[in-house]
């Protein structure tokens, strides 16, 4: 329902495709409107209370004469379902909240949509500031947000530390279904499914600390050129700057549990490794699948990226490693030869070779064009969790579940260091640029640094929450995904 500018009528409606305009005295129905060929989501009045427009669930957006009933225009809608939507004060732009979670600004004069901003989950309610300026929405993350309408700018996030979303000691504690603005734009009305009201200052700056996932971070992947992460769970993803690790914005993932990701070099689309299901292409914006590689029977376990993208290489629990082409979408060749899950996946430098880490507790270098196994390495006593390449071409890292971190001779098969001192299994690995060092996190609650130079270890970190994930960018700034849902961004020094 929405009030009539004049405060004498309302506006209904829904599912029967008609809109109805009311007396509020009397609840009688004064005008009916059946233009959309479809049931209607949302409705606003003109400023001036001249104009209706409807958002149809048939992806249309109609502008209508509020007096004579008359069709005046009609435009595409934003390509996902309209929740909520309000008008400008001026009246010459709609502002509408998206299923895919978008907030889209809608030019009434021209049809043009353009994105403002995001929500990890659908914004159920928005509003504009009186003077027009900033815009207002609640949604299904708990959070509160304001932004500037003009730029898009996020200026405030009004959510609590336990949503993943926000700092504050108090806020919403469960999905924000409305939100207004006071007169005075100085002050917003918030109400929640928490059964509360709140009432927040849009002046007074909100202290931020770093967003944090709800669930402990077990994804992170590195863009093409190592300048942005990509962290995730199976609630919501993030994309930071690897940087300064300031986050950019955050993401719906696939339903389901991801076991493994890799992110495109267009960093619009994700290759997801399905724990209970196919391959996935998943795109970050609007979210949704754009393809899906039927293969690996049981799950994906581990996914990379080969030929600038266009390929990639995945490991599944059927225990086979398989070949892809992203732009055909089809199984380019098959490896068979692990008796056990295949955990992890590397490609050397080379692009021609690739190793596997398997639950069978060994290591597989393989051909890439043929699908030919050149060596078998053996020497793990458990479970091999992670591999990387160096970038040398001739050596390879392994961890396990038996607390060792080994490095091999690619060639020859074998074992050139192993590095004891974990008293839990390892989980994750990464190299530093140069090659020198290398970082792995254990279950044991720490992250320990490996001199590959001397075969010697060279430090030790335990950070307040155990270590899940491990990326390290070209400039040797680490991320680390932690099992309190945080991501750290820091530096080693010696």
């Amino acid at each position: 329902m929405r009030l009539h500018p004049d405060g004498e009528r309302f506006l209904l409606w829904g599912y029967d495709e008609r809109v109805e305009l009311g007396s509020l005295e009397t609840g009688a129905t004064l005008q009916t409107f059946r233009r959309q060929q479809a049931p209607v989501s949302a409705a606003a009045i003109s400023p001036n209370g001249q104009h209706l427009i409807t958002w149809g669930y048939d992806d249309t957006v109609q502008v209508l004469s509020l007096e004579q009933g008359e069709l005046l225009a009609t435009f595409d809608g934003p390509g996902s379902e309209v929740i909520s939507a309000v008008l400008h004060p001026h009246g010459h732009q709609a502002l509408a909240s998206c299923s895919d979670g978008a907030l889209r600004i809608l030019d009434l004069q021209t049809g043009t949509w353009r994105v403002l901003g995001l929500h990890a989950y659908p914004a159920l309610a928005v509003a504009i500031s009186p003077d027009g300026s900033k815009v207002a929405s609640g949604g299904l993350d708990d959070a509160v947000r304001l932004w500037d309408l003009a730029s898009g700018t996020a200026e405030a996030t009004y959510a609590s530390r336990a949503s993943g979303e926000g700092s504050l000691p108090e806020a919403h504690r469960l999905a924000v279904s409305c939100v207004a603005f006071l007169p005075d734009g100085q002050h917003l009305l918030s109400g929640s499914h928490d059964r509360t009201l709140r009432l927040w200052s849009t002046v007074s700056p909100v202290q931020e600390a770093p967003p944090r996932h709800k669930r402990p971070v077990r994804l992170l992947a590195l863009s093409s050129d190592g300048e942005r992460l990509l962290s995730g769970e199976d609630e919501r993803w993030r994309l930071w700057t690897m940087a300064s690790g300031s986050p950019i914005k955050k993401f719906r993932p696939p339903p389901g549990s991801t076991q493994a990701i890799a992110l495109l070099p267009d960093e619009r689309s994700v290759l997801a490794g399905k724990n209970d299901g196919p391959l996935e292409l998943w795109g970050l914006e609007p979210p949704g699948v754009l393809a899906r590689l039927e293969g690996h029977m049981s799950g994906t376990l581990a996914v990379t990226l080969l030929a600038g993208g266009r390929e990639a290489l995945t490991g599944g629990r059927d225990k086979r490693v398989r070949h892809w082409s992203l732009e055909r979408g089809t199984c380019l060749r098959t490896f068979e030869g692990h008796t056990g899950v295949v955990m992890a996946l590397a490609a050397l430098p080379d692009g021609k070779r690739l190793v596997s880490a398997s639950g069978d507790m060994t290591l597989r270098v393989w051909r890439v064009d043929t699908g030919e196994c050149l060596r078998v390495i053996e020497g793990h006593t458990a479970t091999v969790t992670s591999v990387v390449a160096h970038p040398d071409g001739r050596r390879i890292l392994s961890a396990s579940k038996d607390q060792v971190v080994a490095v091999w001779d690619v060639e020859s098969g074998d074992c050139l260091f192993s590095f004891e001192g974990h008293t839990g299994p390892v989980h994750a690995l990464a190299l530093f640029a140069d090659g020198e060092a290398a970082l792995s996190a254990s279950e044991d609650g720490t992250v320990r640094r490996w001199d590959l130079v001397r075969g010697t270890a060279h430090g030790l970190w335990k950070p307040a929450a155990k270590p899940r994930t491990l990326a390290i960018s070209p400039r040797d700034v680490i991320a680390v995904g932690l099992d309190s849902g945080e991501v750290l961004f820091l530096t080693w020094r010696d």
